[in-house]
């Protein structure tokens, strides 16, 4: 199927033959069809707005979905350690705000 021959709609998607959708999966996914119909739809509908995940991201994602833990360890940290319930409050043009 060529780019302008992808379904409009996803009841047209469900509507088509198993080994179709797998062929458009394979287009899509290194891994085998399980009937992921709402994954090749979401793909499809990316695919027809030309949007990509970005390198930057894609390195990130490639480099701690094997160790999870390392992530949380070297993820950038904030520049506040705020426990859960506290108030913050800051002074703008000599109103106190609370948060």
């Amino acid at each position: 199927m060529r780019k302008r021959e992808l379904p409009k709609t996803i009841d047209v998607l469900k509507a088509l033959p198993y080994s179709e959708r797998a062929k458009l999966w394979a287009r899509y996914s290194p891994h085998p069809f399980k009937r992921q119909n709402r994954s090749l739809w979401y793909y499809i509908q990316c695919d027809r707005l030309g949007l990509r995940i970005e390198k930057k991201h894609l390195v990130k994602i490639k480099r701690y979905k094997d160790n999870p833990a390392e992530c949380l360890t070297r993820a950038a940290r904030t520049k506040y350690n705020l426990t859960p319930g506290a108030i913050i409050r800051k002074e703008f043009r000599g109103i106190m705000h609370d948060g």
